[in-house]
């Protein structure tokens, strides 16, 4: 069997080859725009030697092939660019699922009956360091992909007791972000600032039958609403509004994002088996402070597929929850009975 190897570049070319392969994507683009300029010049030049008009026709057929064959050579290098980087985050993806699969495990192995309070915190407690971990994950496989710091959360779905309505609060961040929102996410959520109904992408996706929310320009949404800050959008359901309008909303635009997907976190029912299909129980978030920076076609499913992995660690960590709430509830009234 012949080696694929055989005949790839060594020493010194092999070397530029690799750096050239892990150069920053801007590079690329100016060694590129580079080597159009020179060819330009060049090949005007050569076009301009001959005043003889069958002999620039000729010249200007040469050229002509020249350039489709130099912008095709563009194309497919930028479309390898993209497709590496995917190949890149395979390695950050299957932590992410490894981690799902461990939650999985250790909350399946809980003794609910026998265990005491202590104990269940501790495991809340690294169950929560986990998922952090995982959304490190997904902030970082996303960055990689837009080439901006991307932020990423889960939003769990809670229904109050009080008035019955469903509200979102931030179950957990990732590490950058969670720093500067960690006390802001607990405010809103004792608050209640957070309804459901009050933000378009999780309304959207709990009330319909959606895969997902992406926009790529939230100023050009007019329709997007939001609880963070109420006076975002215009009610217009003209979705296609002019460029002016963007550039003039984006003035004064006070959200610390621009585009987002957002997935459920759900489970619904299947063709191939008869189960009781819970729905959508939280919502997995990514955004960038940036325009146009995500691929609809591509990190769309991506984030899907992270977002199906979370359903059952989350479904689980909720029992975890509730009886951590229930026992501490039980020990308060055992100290007020005793005092």
């Amino acid at each position: 069997m012949t080696d694929s190897n055989a005949y790839a570049p060594t020493g010194q070319i092999a070397s530029i080859k690799k750096t050239i392969r892990h150069a920053y994507w801007h590079l690329k683009f100016l060694g590129w725009l580079l080597i159009v300029a020179m060819s330009a010049k060049f090949g005007f030049e050569y076009f301009n030697l001959y005043p003889d008009i069958n002999q620039q026709i000729d010249r200007g057929v040469i050229l002509a092939g020249f350039f489709i064959l130099l912008l095709g050579s563009i194309y497919r290098e930028i479309s390898r660019i993209r497709k590496e980087k995917y190949a890149n985050i395979q390695t950050e993806l299957h932590a992410i699922h490894h981690t799902f699969r461990d939650i999985l495990t250790c909350l399946g192995d809980i003794d609910y009956a026998n265990a005491n309070l202590e104990q269940l915190k501790q495991v809340k407690k690294s169950i929560e360091r986990e998922l952090i971990f995982s959304l490190d994950k997904i902030s970082a496989s996303f960055s990689m992909l837009t080439g901006t710091t991307c932020r990423a959360c889960i939003k769990q779905i809670h229904e109050d007791c009080d008035d019955s309505r469903l509200y979102s609060y931030t179950l957990a961040r990732d590490s950058e972000s969670s720093k500067a929102r960690k006390h802001i996410d607990k405010s809103r959520f004792e608050q209640k600032l957070d309804p459901i109904e009050a933000n378009e992408d999780f309304s959207l996706l709990f009330g319909e039958d959606e895969r997902w929310f992406f926009c790529n320009d939230l100023t050009r949404r007019a329709t997007y609403f939001t609880s963070t800050d109420p006076t975002i959008g215009t009610g217009d359901k003209n979705n296609n509004i002019p460029w002016w309008f963007s550039f003039a909303s984006a003035i004064g635009w006070t959200l610390p994002y621009r585009s987002t997907i957002v997935w459920p976190v759900q489970q619904r029912e299947a063709d191939a088996f008869h189960f009781e299909a819970l729905g959508c129980i939280a919502f997995l978030a990514i955004d960038s402070e940036f325009k146009n920076v995500f691929h609809k076609r591509f990190d769309a499913p991506l984030g899907a597929s992270v977002a199906d992995g979370l359903f059952h660690p989350l479904l689980r960590f909720a029992d975890l929850n509730l009886a951590v709430e229930e026992l501490t509830q039980s020990a308060a009234k055992r100290l007020n009975n005793e005092e």
